[in-house]
């Protein structure tokens, strides 16, 4: 699994801030970066994932990465992927397996 991790994957967290008028706005705040896997899912694994997430198009593998959420974004090779679920598969935070999807 190591010797798949070859993308470095920039991982970033929403930040929402009012302004002084009282709107909000939106911006991305790094919070660190790792190495990793990303495949495109195969038809099957396509399909288990649109039970859960309908949009999902990679899976992504990367060592553990406390408070990797849901409401973070990776940024690979000047892409932008939105996570859509985060697991850890062995429950030891050792590893995350995440369903991402390529933001267009």
């Amino acid at each position: 699994m190591i010797g798949g991790m070859r993308k470095q994957v920039r991982i970033q967290n929403r930040s929402v801030t009012q302004d002084s008028f009282g709107g909000v706005e939106e911006s991305w705040v790094d919070l660190g970066t790792r190495m990793a896997e990303i495949v495109p899912l195969s038809s099957r694994e396509l399909w288990y994932a649109s039970q859960i997430e309908s949009n999902a198009t990679h899976k992504c593998t990367l060592r553990y990465f406390n408070g990797l959420t849901v409401q973070c974004r990776f940024i690979v090779d000047e892409k932008k992927y939105e996570v859509s679920s985060v697991l850890n598969p062995d429950g030891r935070k050792r590893w995350h397996e995440c369903t991402i999807v390529e933001e267009t």
